[in-house]
């Protein structure tokens, strides 16, 4: 029996075993009573309405999210396809975009695994395995070149060109860059790993500064 009808069963009582004037006070006061319950269960079962289409859009927003998961895993591993076949059978991707052999590929030693930061012209090293042990590398062996404005360029083929190592103020002076323009150039190369520091001076206009191997790669492809 529900509360409703255990409530109509107590008005039938009332009207069966009272009389008037306690009669109708009981009834009254079942009256209210009754609407307050009744007024409690109906917000209660829109509690339990918003409470089932919350947890409906908690259950999809999770089969969402395991989705996105598993797409996403899905993508890192087909971004691992750089890496090596092992002489011993083993395969070993890494999270890279290209590989170097070191030092070089007429006389190879380790195989070097590295992933471009292109927005800052460098690089991080990922991974490494003994050339020795390689059967089968996979990837590319040369990384994206990156982009390098003309007055960075202009301090490369200045460098390049010479073949030895000038101070800061002297390659300011000949390509004609404004200081601020100049170390912002300057400090690009540097994280490019294209030129490198060989001296300290004594002020920042009087440190020595050299290109690199990589810088002589680079300033080899660029157009004249």
């Amino acid at each position: 029996m529900s509360i409703i009808e255990q409530f109509q069963k107590l008005d039938e009582l009332i009207c069966e075993n009272t009389t008037p004037p306690v009669q109708g006070i009981l009834r009254h006061q079942l009256s209210l009573t009754r609407e307050q319950i009744e007024a409690y269960q109906a917000q209660s079962d829109k509690q339990d309405e918003t409470l089932g289409k919350q947890l409906e859009t908690i259950s999809a927003l999770q089969s969402r999210y395991d989705e996105l998961v598993a797409k996403q895993a899905q993508l890192d591993g087909d971004s691992r396809k750089v890496g090596a076949t092992l002489k011993s059978g083993a395969k070993q991707m890494y999270d890279a975009d290209f590989y170097v052999i070191l030092p070089h590929k007429n006389n190879p030693q380790l195989v070097e695994f590295r992933k471009s930061n292109h927005a800052n012209h460098t690089y991080e090293v990922t991974g490494s395995v003994k050339w020795a042990d390689v059967s089968t590398l996979h990837g590319c062996d040369y990384p994206k070149p990156p982009e390098l404005e003309p007055a960075a360029k202009a301090i490369l083929k200045l460098l390049f060109d010479h073949g030895d190592d000038l101070t800061a103020r002297l390659i300011q002076n000949r390509v004609g860059l404004k200081p601020g323009v100049f170390d912002h150039h300057l400090d690009g190369l540097l994280q490019s790993k294209f030129v490198r520091q060989s001296r300290v001076g004594s002020d920042s206009g009087s440190c020595w500064y050299e290109i690199t191997r990589e810088g002589r790669g680079f300033a080899m492809k660029m157009k004249p």
